[in-house]
């Protein structure tokens, strides 16, 4: 006698997964954020500075205020390498190796 199978549910009556809970949640606490946390300052949240990092033409990687070699778009690759490697420690060094 041939038994009959199951009938199929829905996928969206099927038990949710991991995923879709996690989704569920990333969703919920996004949209359940007051509306001034978008406005909230670097130093609010624990970062160092609020220095404008963005400059005409260079970006100020290292927050220092100023035009480095390895900042300046204009210098020679080699040069920029150069100039950035002797500014880096040695456990910086050792990550980009590992990479």
């Amino acid at each position: 006698m041939k038994t009959a199978s199951p009938a199929r549910l829905h996928p969206l009556a099927q038990k949710p997964s991991n995923r879709a809970w996690a989704l569920a949640f990333g969703i919920f606490t996004v949209l359940s954020l007051p509306s001034e946390a978008a406005a909230l300052k670097p130093a609010q949240i624990g970062l160092q500075s609020d220095k404008n990092i963005y400059h005409d033409g260079w970006i100020d990687f290292n927050k220092n205020g100023r035009k480095d070699v390895f900042e300046d778009p204009s210098k020679e690759i080699e040069q920029r390498i150069s100039d950035l490697l002797s500014q880096m420690n040695v456990d910086e060094k050792g990550t980009i190796c590992l990479l």
